[in-house]
């Protein structure tokens, strides 16, 4: 993912350059200026937002608890309408779901799986976003299953079960 944002700001940092090679007038230096602030929002809010999963979910559910949620919009909010706009085109977040190592990843039986779950808790919060006015053509959602665990957690600890936030190719 580091790469991925490397290759973001390099692609910024790129346009910036392309723009300042063309005639210069006063116009065309404030659009320099804005994609360079842009493209520095961008990496700050983006690395605050990946420090900022969703924690929370019960087991095999994929409901936030509603305490939880309104603590994380209210601290993210303002930090994510400003975030979208900023994204490059053909680039939007995804909202990416997580699930613990207990059960299979795929059905077995009653089992629904681990990404069956991760799934529809991503598109629950993803619904929550959307319903706070967010651009659903800046969003996405994915679950994982239990692919991506936190290394210094317990494969079964409830902190795996959560909800975590990328930026990704537009695959629409």
């Amino acid at each position: 993912m580091k790469k991925f944002f490397i290759f973001a700001i390099g692609l910024c940092l790129s346009f910036s350059v392309a723009c300042s090679s063309s005639k210069k007038n006063k116009k065309d230096d404030k659009q320099v200026k804005s994609s360079s602030s842009d493209s520095s929002y961008l990496s700050v809010a983006y690395d605050t937002l990946k420090k900022r999963p969703i924690y929370g979910f019960a087991y095999k559910k994929s409901i936030v608890a509603m305490d939880v949620w309104d603590a994380w919009i209210n601290e993210n909010q303002t930090l994510i309408e400003k975030l979208l706009p900023k994204l490059p085109k053909g680039y939007v977040m995804q909202v990416t779901g997580h699930a613990d190592a207990s059960g299979p990843e795929y059905p077995v039986g009653k089992k629904p799986g681990n990404i069956k779950i991760s799934t529809e808790r991503a598109l629950s919060v993803y619904n929550l976003l959307l319903s706070r006015g967010l651009d659903p053509a800046k969003l996405t959602y994915k679950g994982l299953g239990s692919k991506n665990l936190i290394p210094e957690e317990k494969p079964k600890a409830a902190k795996q079960r959560r909800v975590t936030f990328l930026i990704v190719p537009d695959k629409k």
